[in-house]
């Protein structure tokens, strides 16, 4: 089979519910969906109804797309989720806000993120107001001369210990996780179940959310300009 992939993989999973959807990376068409329901007193997922999902759709997956999945998105929804708010000012003396500057602020607050909760993995920084001399606007503002502004950051994060399981049942399949993505704020999106969870999930992860400050490793950096589409912040 051929490695290389023109396809994404998405597997959502929660205590009552896996699905797992593929999506043509060129114009993010949907090739493939299945989903499971099932019922548990449990507030965290059945981990062997998950492998017994895997099994049956991992090798339709690769006999429809000819191709390996080497690695997924994972959206997960879990009631453990641990969200904090940090804010950071910043002294501008007069000059204009511009795109280094506030790349150098989200740098600071990641940091301060990393610093604080070593124990927790960050999965989405979303602007909750930028502060410019005093007025409050609810997203950035770009070339405005003020003499401080200060940064509202949302963080959503989850116990780096939650997702060891996960990580072990995928390895199983040969398969890595590419990112991890919170359910709830997924969920927060779809408006009442209008929308496929897998594919707002997806559309989350392509900059759907203008004020969220999208991570992305060094290794993976396009050469594009750093506010181009949606905020590439160097993780």
């Amino acid at each position: 089979m051929n490695i290389e992939l023109d396809f994404e993989t998405y597997l959502y999973v929660s205590n009552n519910k896996y699905i797992i959807s593929i999506f043509d990376k060129k114009d993010s068409s949907l090739i493939y969906k299945n989903e499971f329901n099932y019922e548990t007193k449990f507030s965290e997922p059945n981990f062997d109804l998950l492998s017994e999902f895997l099994d049956k759709n991992i090798f339709k997956i690769e006999k429809l797309t000819k191709k390996f999945i080497k690695d997924i998105f994972l959206v997960i929804e879990y009631n453990g989720y641990f969200n904090v708010l940090i804010s950071v000012k910043k002294k501008n003396d007069g000059n204009l806000i511009n795109k280094k500057n506030l790349e150098y602020t989200f740098i600071e607050l990641n940091d301060l993120f990393n610093k604080n909760y070593p124990d927790n993995m960050l999965l989405h920084m979303i602007i909750n107001n930028c502060i410019v001399d005093g007025k409050i606007f609810p997203s950035l503002m770009f070339d405005l001369k003020c003499y401080y502004f200060c940064l509202e950051v949302n963080f959503i994060s989850l116990p780096q210990k939650i997702i060891i399981n996960l990580e072990k049942i995928l390895r199983n399949y040969h398969i890595e996780i590419n990112k991890i993505l919170s359910g709830n704020y997924v969920k927060s999106f779809t408006k009442n179940n209008q929308i496929d969870l897998c594919e707002m999930s997806q559309q989350i992860n392509n900059g759907f959310n203008k004020n969220e400050i999208i991570l992305i490793p060094k290794n993976n950096v396009e050469n594009k300009g750093l506010f181009e589409k949606f905020f590439h912040l160097f993780g």
